[in-house]
């Protein structure tokens, strides 16, 4: 972290703590990234992305994915749209 971000960071600490609090605030944020610059996290396997992907599905024209339903939670689904569409009428 340069000199700039640590200060603006002890700044935004200042606004809800004492001086004395934020620095420390600000210096405990600055140790741990440099604990995960020194420590970073391994890439995922190729095979636990395909076993991930192949269990998820689009969700409409949205970008997310949802987990596939069951068939318990897919009649469960069912129901409460017939029951919603029933109620309307």
């Amino acid at each position: 972290m340069n000199n700039e971000n640590q200060e603006n960071l002890k700044e935004l600490f200042e606004k809800f703590t004492d001086a004395e609090q934020a620095e420390s605030c600000a210096e405990d944020v600055q140790k741990a990234e440099e604990i995960l610059r020194k420590h970073p996290a391994p890439e995922p396997d190729a095979m636990l992305i395909a076993n991930r992907s192949s269990s998820y599905v689009p969700h409409g024209d949205r970008p997310e994915f949802i987990p596939k339903r069951s068939p318990q939670t897919q009649w469960y689904a069912t129901y409460l749209d017939n029951t919603h569409r029933n109620l309307g009428e």
